[in-house]
């Protein structure tokens, strides 16, 4: 391992110093990157060093000569799209949550059992397909599934409980998309609206021309949007509206003054349009920038079972038998 260099304790502390370089501080290493049965004994022998030495080449995926020779690590594997996101958003949290999506990401793209076929980069043929005799538009079970059926693994993700994190994650595995859901809600709505902008992201390419291939969002935010996130939000309206209009709330006659009127009105314009109210009251809520009213809104919804439909798309599209139990259960503790 290594080539030349020495095994021991003094070589494990420099990579976690260069680690700490990069921003990666030894607490996450400890919590998430190694397994729970590690512990500091595991240093006093060479097989111990060398094991907590592959769980960190495996989880930010850099080869182990780079991880002992290159003395600067913030340009390698995951530590690159972390570091590169952290440097142009001044919310430093973020970065724990985008490491751990990733290596979720690259874990389950290695057991999904469905071929990778693009996505149109017209979203309207997608709405059509998906609304067709319908009632209320698209719904979270129908956009999952699509994910899936196109070879993109949708997965939840519980973030970690200090610190901001990522609504949504795009990022490409071998030539695939994986798409990383982080927001803490059950409510299909939340759930689809994040997703349908993510899928945005897949279908127009913009995780293939990223330098490192992911795309991190934080929709519900105040954040600037640049095109590319505009593009993908205009995407992500029109598969789930027809429509690429991301605020709908200009051409509304009335404005709601509470979160049940909303509601209403959200119910009304579904039936007339075959539209998602859940979608429609979280459009108006991003339009007028008030997403209290639309949260309030969403209560009046008979929709909190996302966690349910995701989990079961997920454990129907994956290989399990792909994966190792530890790694079945270091899934499971991270959507606790």
């Amino acid at each position: 391992m290594g080539g030349t260099n020495k095994i021991d304790k003094t070589l494990f502390k420099d990579v976690l110093n260069k680690l700490k370089m990069a921003g990666i501080s030894l607490p996450f290493i400890k919590s998430y990157v190694l397994p729970g049965w590690w512990d500091e004994g595991m240093l006093a022998t060479e097989s111990g060093i060398e094991h907590g030495l592959v769980y960190i080449s495996s989880f930010f995926n850099i080869s182990m000569v780079k991880l002992l020779e290159e003395p600067d690590l913030r340009k390698l594997g995951t530590v690159a799209v972390s570091y590169k996101k952290r440097s142009n958003s001044p919310d430093e949290s973020l970065v724990k949550a985008t490491l751990l999506g990733l290596w979720v990401a690259r874990l389950v793209a290695s057991a999904c059992r469905i071929p990778y076929s693009r996505l149109p980069a017209d979203a309207e043929l997608v709405y059509r397909e998906l609304s067709q005799g319908k009632e209320n538009g698209v719904s979270l079970s129908d956009l999952v599934a699509y994910a899936w059926r196109h070879g993109i693994p949708v997965v939840r993700l519980t973030p970690p409980k200090t610190g901001n994190h990522p609504d949504g994650l795009c990022t490409v595995v071998d030539g695939r998309p994986v798409i990383i859901l982080m927001k803490k809600q059950n409510s299909c709505a939340w759930q689809e609206f994040i997703l349908a902008h993510e899928l945005g992201h897949a279908a127009l390419g913009h995780v293939f021309k990223d330098a490192e291939g992911t795309m991190i969002d934080r929709l519900s935010g105040d954040i600037s949007r640049g095109a590319v996130e505009d593009e993908a939000s205009r995407w992500g309206c029109s598969v789930l509206s027809g429509n690429p209009l991301t605020d709908m709330s200009s051409i509304w006659d009335k404005r709601p003054a509470t979160g049940k009127d909303l509601s209403l009105m959200a119910f009304r314009e579904a039936a007339r349009s075959n539209i998602d109210p859940g979608f429609l009251i979280l459009n108006y809520a991003r339009g007028v920038k008030d997403y209290r009213l639309g949260n309030a809104a969403l209560m009046n919804l008979d929709d909190q079972n996302a966690i349910e439909i995701l989990d079961d798309e997920f454990r129907s599209n994956i290989a399990e038998e792909d994966l190792s139990q530890e790694y079945w259960d270091r899934l499971g503790q991270l959507q606790s």
